[in-house]
């Protein structure tokens, strides 16, 4: 895990640089990105925990990454913000390297997990 000041804009863009969770203990919502990575694999990625606890998702930094200061948040290598669980699950299903789709590897098996 490495720290990362908030928002995309400190992080200069390089198609190496890993991708950046923001994460939060507290919060069901992250524990489903979480589970999600860990049931895929393949992934690297750096986590940022961000302190709900302490309103740090309402601050103003945090707010440049997710305007409604909401977690979790995905920073792609390209700079684009996921802010959604499906969007984030999505993506991550679709660059992990190696092992098996947690969405289906058929247009069937995908929409029905979708449903």
């Amino acid at each position: 895990m490495t720290n990362h000041e908030f928002g995309p804009l400190k992080r200069k863009y390089t198609k190496d640089l890993k991708m950046l969770l923001y994460d939060s203990v507290h919060s069901p919502n992250p524990l489903v990105v979480r589970i999600f990575i860990l049931e895929r694999g393949g992934l690297e990625l750096d986590v940022k925990s961000v302190d709900i606890i302490n309103l740090e998702n309402r601050r103003l930094a945090y707010r440049r990454v997710n305007p409604r200061g909401e977690l979790p948040a995905l920073v792609m290598n390209d700079g684009n913000v996921l802010t959604e669980i499906t969007a984030i699950c999505t993506y991550l299903d679709e660059v992990a390297k190696g092992g098996h789709s947690l969405f289906g590897s058929t247009a069937a098996q995908r929409a029905i997990t979708n449903m």
